[in-house]
């Protein structure tokens, strides 16, 4: 069975951690400030068996930031509303960022029922986060109501999210290993270890790691998923990574680990930006926002036309600290103050190069279809074609991918491995042409001159 992350999302106060407790017998509430204020405010984790993890997330509207951390590692969602209240204003902001984060489907906890003993009034609670739920396009197998006093509701609960998990298969578009790091910790008689969920690819034990935005490389000493140890770990796992001769220091939440030399850490992106349908935020020009990518949290500008509520568009995103993204990565889009989650956002060009001039053309011309942007791209720099490999990396995308790619659009490739298409065949035989016409004029100039002189 492949490994599963489910992620607890919803208001506070609404019984999160209590559930979490209840399914897995794990208080995630770790931290001595948070038994003492009897409230969730960093990421607790907990196994419901040897196959699925939960994440449990702080419900605070404070603490969104680290409830995004955790929404970035996650596959499903675990919503959480208490009957009493229904839906609050953190359960609709946790719902956005899970689905502008492409986390789209789930299970709903209807919890606190023994608080609002009364079916009709249930009836309602359910009926509006069904409508809820469809206006954000999240599929819920199940609304489960939840008895905090007695456990009833529990058992059902745990046999969906059995049933949901056993479905899963983690996919991953490049085999290039990527971890977003949510935890960093030192062991004695170990060192630093860090935890995450594996977004691509796979990596062994003895395995070289590049840190980015750092940069810094460093070995897999070792590896733990699900508290046992293990050789291996693949996209989709929860893994714990010892790692050689770094300092805990060295890393922090939003850290990137990667295969050495198939990233690069970056101030600038190209993106396509979408509004939520409820934000009464308006972006423009310049506009000072926090960018949520994977398990960080940056400040950063953006450049291009205003945008208003529902609307997208492409914009320059230039930051004020280093990010290491790849091509497609989905991120979130938060005010600078007040802070309020206003739009979701898809990187479209993880390392632009050019002058101010081309880079507003490209990032107003760039299709968000992946594929029509690898056609644009290739026939658009025809002058500085790419190879294979390069377009590979770009994308961050296998072989596979790029070779359907290849086919579908028809594009060429030499003998070199060099990728153009017949669009920019023909650019290239009309330069050489203009080339060559003013060589051969400048040739009949020179002649003209010498018979001038002799």
């Amino acid at each position: 069975m492949a490994q599963v992350v489910l992620g607890t999302a919803g208001h506070i106060d609404h019984g999160k951690t209590s559930l979490v407790k209840a399914l897995t017998g794990t208080n995630t509430d770790r931290l001595a400030e948070e038994k003492k204020r009897g409230m969730t405010i960093d990421l607790g984790f907990a196994y419901l068996n040897e196959s699925i993890t939960i994440i449990d997330v702080p419900g605070h509207e404070k603490f969104i930031r680290n409830m995004a951390a955790g929404a970035a590692n996650i596959h499903f969602g675990l919503l959480v509303i208490a009957a009493d209240d229904g839906v609050m204003p953190q359960t609709r902001e946790h719902l956005d960022i899970l689905t502008l984060l492409g986390v789209n489907k789930g299970i709903v906890a209807l919890t606190k029922t023994d608080l609002a003993n009364d079916d009709e009034w249930l009836d309602l609670v359910e009926l509006d986060i069904s409508e809820l739920l469809d206006n954000q396009g999240f599929d819920s197998i199940s609304i489960h109501r939840i008895n905090n006093l007695t456990g009833e509701g529990v058992e059902g609960l745990k046999s969906d999210i059995l049933s949901m998990a056993a479905d899963y298969q983690a996919t991953s578009t490049s085999l290039q290993f990527r971890l977003n790091v949510d935890r960093v910790f030192s062991k004695i008689g170990f060192g630093t270890v860090v935890t995450g969920t594996v977004q691509n690819g796979s990596a062994q034990k003895g395995d070289d790691i590049e840190i980015l935005p750092s940069g810094i490389k460093t070995k897999i000493r070792g590896i733990q998923t699900h508290g046992g140890a293990t050789n291996t770990v693949e996209t989709g796992d929860r893994a714990a990574l010892n790692l050689a001769h770094v300092k805990s220091s060295d890393l922090t939440r939003g850290t990137v680990l990667t295969t050495p030399d198939c990233l690069q850490a970056t101030n600038r992106i190209l993106a396509n930006i979408s509004l939520t349908k409820a934000t009464d935020w308006i972006i423009k020009n310049k506009q000072r926002l926090r960018f949520h990518f994977g398990t960080s949290e940056i400040l950063g500008r953006v450049s291009g036309k205003k945008l208003e509520k529902g609307q997208s568009g492409n914009v320059i995103i230039d930051l004020e600290s280093p990010v290491a993204v790849a091509m497609d990565d989905r991120f979130v889009v938060r005010s600078y103050s007040p802070m309020n989650t206003i739009a979701g956002g898809l990187v479209i060009d993880p390392k632009p190069i050019g002058k101010w001039s081309v880079l507003k053309s490209r990032a107003t011309n760039l299709p968000v279809d992946s594929k029509e942007r690898f056609k644009y791209l290739v026939n658009e720099d025809w002058k500085a074609p790419k190879s294979r490999k390069e377009w590979q990396s770009l994308f961050f995308i296998s072989k596979e991918i790029l070779d359907d790619w290849i086919v579908e659009l028809k594009i060429i490739e030499s003998d070199g491995g060099i990728l153009y298409s017949t669009i920019g065949l023909e650019n290239g035989k009309k330069d050489l042409k203009y080339i060559l016409m003013n060589l051969i004029k400048r040739i009949h100039f020179d002649l003209l001159l010498a018979r001038m002189v002799f």
